[in-house]
């Protein structure tokens, strides 16, 4: 019961931090639905990790792992595939107890400060990365 309330109070934070970035890094003419609804995806893609690493003991190897075999761990239409609202596929990489999740944001460069990154246990902006582009 302590690994539901636990995956409950994470699902919870992301959502708040969630909001929080979509305040914060919103348009200045009113928020920017394709960021809103890339973070909900990636929140979605984030709880289909998590649950492949609950079942099979480590974080998969690639998105597509959550996709195959007889596990599906989240259900994705074939024509947008592990895509974020702006068309950029999300980047995932992982070491052993850690993965990263990335959006390329709205201009689709890596390394800007629209990009959007879920790391295993937190949501962290480009720009608190150093980046200052």
């Amino acid at each position: 019961m302590g690994e539901n309330n636990s995956s409950c109070y994470l699902s919870l934070l992301i959502m708040g931090l969630s909001v929080v970035l979509a305040a914060t890094f919103g348009s200045s003419c009113g928020p920017d639905v394709n960021k809103i609804r890339t973070i909900g995806t990636a929140d979605r893609i984030y709880t289909a990790i998590k649950h492949f690493e609950e079942v099979n003991g480590k974080y998969p190897d690639a998105l597509d792992d959550l996709i195959k075999g007889t596990n599906t761990y989240i259900n994705y239409p074939d024509d947008t595939k592990f895509l974020d609202a702006y068309g950029n596929v999300y980047i995932y990489s992982k070491t052993n107890d850690v993965f990263t999740l990335t959006s390329k944001g709205k201009d689709g460069v890596l390394g800007t400060k629209d990009d959007f990154v879920l790391m295993s246990w937190e949501v962290i902006a480009a720009e608190k990365l150093g980046s200052g582009r």
